[in-house]
């Protein structure tokens, strides 16, 4: 046996069945986070895929430990364990809890690995903030006395620096979305009193993206990176090309005239025209597809 095939070994670690939601499920699918609880047939991590989640975790803790070596920051725990300050049917564990000697404050860090550094304008990602928020919180009710978090982004690809972003406590927002999971298992498991069928949450549309002058309808990021996708799970994995801006206006194809408020949100009214009237038939335009 070959060193590489005994690492694949040991990096197959056995599923068990879920129990509970974690911190990492905030901002997910909604339906993949459900099926995780069930018996769902799924892809199975290749080598690579195993070898870049090792990577990742080793790469975060090696962050950690350098961040340890500075003068001006002191590490006070790392994976830290913080059930205890979430709701029951949430686990969680934090990346590291730091003291900073400047700012005379402590707060928390949660790495992120990413390919996508190029696209800085759609950083932080929600549920990023959702899920640092959410052990900003747990440490609070834990009685450690932070406000606010840091996400720190690291380019796995080395073609770009790494960005930081300072997130600020919002319980309201966490609590709010972690009811929304937890509505979505008590309506899969079911009520045999109120005869309710088993239901899994739907799957996610697709989303519009933009590239320059073009508009298409994409699969949903999430849908090329789910295990269950096509197995258990069929979304529509087809690209779509809805509408492009032409002689500085929208213009629609016919068959995506329902999109029509969105992509407006997605332009500037500078770039809809550049003449005398080219705002006010923006809003015209707008108006009327309202």
């Amino acid at each position: 046996m070959s060193i590489l095939e005994e690492i694949y070994i040991q990096l197959d670690k056995p599923k068990k069945k879920k129990e509970h939601f974690y911190v990492t499920d905030l901002g997910s699918c909604p339906r993949k986070v459900i099926m995780n609880f069930g018996d769902y047939k799924r892809k199975e991590l290749t080598n690579a895929e195993k070898i870049m989640f090792f990577k990742a975790n080793s790469d975060h803790k090696s962050m950690t430990y350098l961040l340890n070596k500075s003068k001006k920051y002191s590490v006070m725990e790392t994976e830290l364990v913080i059930n205890d300050g979430l709701p029951k049917l949430w686990h969680g564990r934090l990346d590291v809890l730091i003291y900073d000697y400047k700012g005379s404050c402590m707060y928390p860090i949660d790495w992120k690995g990413t390919r996508s550094l190029r696209y800085q304008a759609d950083l932080p990602k929600s549920a990023h903030k959702l899920q640092l928020r959410s052990y900003i919180m747990a440490l609070r009710v834990l009685s450690y006395p932070v406000d606010i978090g840091k996400l720190t982004y690291v380019d796995r690809t080395g073609s770009y620096e790494g960005v930081e972003f300072e997130i600020e406590a919002d319980d309201d927002e966490v609590l709010e979305n972690m009811k929304f999971y937890e509505k979505c298992l008590t309506v899969y498991k079911g009520d045999s009193d109120n005869l309710l069928p088993q239901l899994l949450p739907p799957i996610i549309p697709r989303e519009i993206k933009r590239t320059k002058d073009e508009f298409h309808l994409v699969p949903n990021w999430q849908c090329g990176y789910c295990h269950y996708q096509p197995s258990s799970c069929k979304p529509n994995m087809s690209k779509n090309k809805i509408a492009s801006m032409v002689n500085g206006e929208l213009s629609i194809r016919k068959d995506y005239t329902n999109y029509a408020n969105k992509l407006y949100k997605m332009i500037e009214p500078k770039e809809y025209a550049d003449t005398p009237n080219g705002f006010s038939k923006f809003i015209n335009d707008v108006n009327k597809e309202k």
